[in-house]
């Protein structure tokens, strides 16, 4: 059952509120590739979710037969917050995001548009799903609190981004060869280069990796004018899920090195063809 006319009340009103503003906060965060700032964002709509919760009572509404038409009202407003967290979530925890998406019978890859409030069907039927996130145990709490007090730059697994930094940082965890395995490193000759209209950060890029070409989207118009690209053999991850960035799909990530707000992109001594697999 969705909302009736009628039905909803200040907190849900709030609710709504609270989500477009969460929208506008992450369009803006990731413009500028502030990935913390976006989910900082995310992570303060979940708190709101959670008080929420403990004001409504739903357990106790579920008992009371004269509030049943309040309960609906509750139950669609959090099916809704999980729709909205479902898409939200996706450029960041994807497979937990797939999962939240599948309990609500969407399918499909959402877009920022998706989430706009209050498109949860009315029937929905909610399929169980198990726990999103494993619990930790304290044998393996010690190690997951070392990793978190790293300072490397690297997104989180799965997340595909316009370029993958490396920077100065302690060391990481150790990787096994199936790891590096997984990764599809290629040189790509940059045929042509233009600014992304409004933004100040990202360059479109078309490469040739050998076969037909591609389109990539990198961060790094700071750093380099388009002129200065083209002809130039980069290094690129060839094997990453597209991604949309400010409305253009990127297939693949130019890697970049970066200290102190310098930064440069990955190249090779040698002239090697488009294409040529890196190992």
């Amino acid at each position: 059952r969705g909302w009736q006319a009628g039905d909803v009340g200040e907190l849900e009103t709030r609710l709504e509120r609270r989500s477009a503003q969460v929208i506008r906060d992450v369009a803006a965060a990731l413009d500028e590739f502030a990935f913390q700032r976006a989910l900082t964002a995310i992570w303060a709509f979940v708190g709101s979710v959670n008080g929420y919760v403990d004001t409504t009572q739903p357990w106790a509404l579920a008992k009371d037969e004269t509030q049943r038409t309040r309960l609906d009202v509750v139950l669609y407003a959090l099916g809704e917050s999980l729709r909205f967290l479902g898409i939200m979530l996706t450029p960041f925890l994807p497979d937990a995001a797939t999962r939240i998406r599948v309990g609500l019978g969407q399918s499909g890859e959402p877009t920022l548009a998706d989430a706009v409030w209050g498109r949860l069907a009315a029937g929905t039927r909610v399929q169980k799903v198990s726990g999103l996130f494993p619990r930790v145990d304290d044998k393996n709490k010690s190690d997951l609190e070392i990793g978190a007090t790293g300072t490397s730059s690297r997104p989180p697994s799965g997340q595909s981004g316009p370029a993958a930094l490396v920077t100065i940082a302690g060391p990481a965890a150790p990787a096994t060869i199936s790891d590096v395995g997984k990764l599809e490193l290629r040189v790509a000759e940059v045929l042509t280069a233009e600014p992304v209209p409004k933004s100040k950060k990202l360059l479109k890029l078309t490469v040739s990796l050998g076969g037909e070409p591609r389109t990539l989207v990198a961060g790094i118009a700071e750093h380099y004018a388009p002129a200065e690209l083209v002809g130039k053999k980069v290094v690129v991850v060839a094997n990453l899920e597209p991604v949309k960035l400010m409305g253009i799909e990127s297939n693949g990530m130019v890697l970049a090195a970066s200290i102190e707000g310098k930064l440069a992109v990955l190249t090779v001594d040698r002239d090697l063809p488009p294409g040529a697999t890196i190992t």
